[in-house]
Formats: structure tokens, sequence, C-alpha cells
């Protein structure tokens, strides 16, 4: 087993590049299920964040708002995980099946009753520093788990669990890219923000609270919103280069990585044979035209 799984284990760039291939492909729906599931939730946090922290009155109206960032936080788990159904069935090439309200149930039940779990796990985990790798990869891996492994909650958690304990060292490669790639992405949103309102002074003479109050726009809330921005733009990777990490763990199994190929080269062996025949009756085509000038 140890060898087959050294076999087959894949490079975190390599996982990576498919990833981004697999979000290129993904169709437009994919995208719009994440964001109308994330977009709820990041909006709603800011809004969150600016109030309390600005308005003297928050405390009046504090717990129901949080009450409803709660809930939103629910509903943006459940479509994601949604999103990385519909990824999944991309990669394997699997025909996506209408989903019944049962089935629905349960994929919403496991995410709920889990994943909020991990806003007090994976700060307790940062501070044991060993097994935040493991803990960050199953919360990931828990949307990845297969329609047949969430009858029940156990069933589920031990799926999660068991693919998320291996490979380490490439767990902890890729989550060292990606925290670069988070860094990068809100320093080079976070200059974006700022630099806006200044090249709108500059060129349309239009002043706006940035440019009139300096330094002073470098606030808890400026970092809040780029932090919500860059959550938005790289956290869909995030997504499908753990469903690829939990993908190949599982095809060792299931051989269900193999069974994707397959599906390629089937339906690339098709086109070529269509290619063939199209080819072979252009040809048929001018020969016979061929052959009607040369006896006429």
């Amino acid at each position: 087993m140890g060898i087959e799984m050294k076999r087959r284990e894949k490079s975190p760039i390599e996982l990576y590049e498919e990833a981004v291939y697999l979000l290129r492909r993904a169709p437009a729906s994919a995208i719009a299920t994440y964001y109308a599931g994330s977009l709820p939730f990041v909006l709603a946090f800011l809004f969150f964040w600016a109030d309390m922290s600005q308005n003297s009155f928050a405390f009046d109206h504090c717990a129901p708002a949080s009450l409803g960032l709660a809930l939103l936080y629910c509903w943006m788990m459940y479509w994601q995980a949604l999103f990385v159904r519909q990824l999944r069935s991309e990669l394997s090439g699997a025909p996506r099946t209408a989903r019944f309200w049962s089935e629905s149930w349960r994929l919403g039940f496991v995410q709920i009753a889990i994943q909020p779990t991990k806003l007090f796990l994976l700060p307790l985990a940062t501070l044991i520093v060993l097994p935040f790798a493991s803990a960050y990869a199953f919360y990931q891996g828990l949307m990845a788990v297969p329609e047949h492994d969430c009858d029940n909650l156990p069933q589920a958690i031990r799926a999660a669990r068991k693919q998320s304990t291996i490979w380490q060292q490439q767990n902890w490669t890729i989550l060292a890219i990606l925290a670069m790639l988070n860094v990068v992405a809100f320093l080079n949103i976070g200059v974006m923000i700022l630099l806006i309102p200044y090249l709108l002074k500059m060129l349309m003479g239009i002043e706006t609270v940035f440019t009139r109050s300096g330094l002073a726009t470098l606030n808890t809330t400026f970092a809040v919103v780029t932090a919500g921005l860059t959550y938005l733009a790289t956290n869909p990777l995030a997504k499908a280069v753990y469903l690829m990490r939990y993908f190949y763990s599982e095809s060792i199994e299931t051989g269900e990585d193999l069974r994707a190929e397959l599906k390629v080269a089937q339906t690339f062996l098709s086109v070529l044979f269509l290619i063939f025949l199209a080819t072979q009756a252009s040809v048929q085509s001018d020969l016979s035209d061929l052959h009607s000038h040369m006896f006429t």
C-alpha cells in the first residue's frame, strides 16, 4: 500500500496546475454556485464588522446580527459544498444528476454540523502547529466526500479524516503555496483599492473619501474589506486543489482517476474516428469528381 500511495502521489505544483485547469473548464453554473453562497456572507460580514466597530448603538442589535451572520455562514458552507460537487463531477466525467431533497438534506446536514467547528479548532491547531495541515485538509476534504459517504455523520467524518492524514509533506507544501498566494493577492487588492481613488482624482477630478482621508483609510475596516476580496478570489482555487488531493488519494482504492482518464481517451478516440470518417467521405467525393472529369 505504501509503495502504491507513493507511486500515485502528485506534486503540489501538479495539483495546482490541474486545479487551475479544472476551474477554467468548469461550467459557469459551478462558479455561480460558489459565489451565490459566498458573496452574501462576505458582504454581511463586512457590514457587520463596520457596524460593530463604528456604530455607538451596535450593542443593541449585536445578538440578532450575529445570528444572521451565523445563518449566512451555514448557507455559504452548503453552497460551497455544492460547488465542490460540481467540480468533482467535471473531474470524474460522471454526469450531474438532479439533486433530490433527501440528498440535499444529507449534504447540508453534514456541512452545517461539522464546518462551523473549524472556527474554533483551526486556531487551536495553529497554536499546536503540527496537526494544522491535517485539520485544514479535513475541513476542505469534507466538502469533497462522495454522496454515498454522506449517509450519516460518522461515515462522512471517517471518510474525510482518512484522506486528510496521508501525504503530509504534500499537504504542507500546498498550504505554503496557498499562504503565499493569499499574501500576494491581499497586497495586490489592497494596493488596487488605494490607487483607484487617486487615479480617479488625477484623471477625472473625482474626490472620494479615500483621497480626503489619506492614511486614515488604513484602518481595520480597510483590512477586512481587502481580506474579504482576497478570500473570494483565492478560496475557489483552494477548494479545487484539495478536491484534486482528495480525488487522487481516494482513487488509490477506487481507481476513479483511471476511469476518468479512460473516459477522456474514449472521447478523444471518438473524435478521431469522426474526423477519420469525415476525411474518408471527403476523399471519396474528390475521387468520384476526378473520375467523372477524366471520363467526360
